[in-house]
């Protein structure tokens, strides 16, 4: 992993602590260097997508790829990250739709999650027992939130990290959330345990799922009247 001349085969420090080298080469050969990076992914294929089978790495901070293979990453399959030490913090790209029953079960030092705007599905489990996380940041608006479909408590990684980050007007991200809503369901589990909830308005016409809104302890929920 890094960078290589000589087709690949001789690998080359471009900067050391005494500044620029290209050890083993002179400073005065011309050579052409090439990034040779490990891949850590296990993948299956399909015509139109790519679905993250396993991740085999050890890096701390991990950032799914939107694309392989110029086609979107759309899924995490179950246990692809489980029981992973590593991993501190994840990043998944605005292509991914679903993450899979177990899919971070046991990450047991995962502090942050970035989830892309367009995640949908979150199965079974998928965040079981990563005890640590702290930050769960949501690429998209507070209301669009309202449109994630979790299985268990243990799918929702608010569960354990207690805040969820959204988007505010301007792209940036706010830990004091709520506001007014015109969504006609809360699914099951979508808020349990924000403490960072204050405020929702709603329609009077709103259904609630099981603990959609449980350990919510600052949350002050409005109905208004329909004219």
């Amino acid at each position: 992993m890094g960078w290589f001349a000589n087709n690949g085969e001789d690998e080359v420090c471009i900067s050391d602590e005494k500044g620029v080298s290209l050890s083993p080469y002179s400073k005065t050969d011309s050579i052409t260097v090439y990034a040779k990076w490990d891949f850590n992914y296990i993948y299956s294929e399909t015509d139109i997508d790519i679905i993250i089978i396993e991740y085999i790495g050890a890096e701390k901070e991990v950032i799914v790829p939107d694309f392989i293979n110029e086609k979107p990453v759309t899924e995490i399959a179950d246990y692809a990250f489980e029981e992973n030490d590593y991993i501190e913090i994840v990043a998944l790209q605005n292509n991914l739709t679903f993450i899979g029953e177990f899919a971070f079960n046991g990450c047991s030092n995962l502090t942050e999650i970035f989830l892309g705007k367009s995640v949908r599905n979150i199965r079974y489990c998928a965040f079981y027992n990563c005890v640590n996380l702290d930050k769960v940041y949501y690429n998209n608006y507070f209301e669009n939130w309202f449109n994630l479909s979790f299985s268990n408590e243990y799918s929702n990684p608010i569960y354990y990290s207690e805040n969820l980050y959204v988007l505010d007007d301007y792209g940036n991200y706010m830990s004091a959330i709520g506001g007014y809503v015109s969504v006609t369901k809360v699914n099951n589990y979508a808020f349990i345990n924000c403490k960072t909830l204050e405020e929702v308005y709603f329609h009077n016409k709103v259904t609630v799922g099981i603990y959609a809104f449980s350990g919510c302890d600052n949350l002050t929920i409005h109905y208004l009247a329909e004219h």
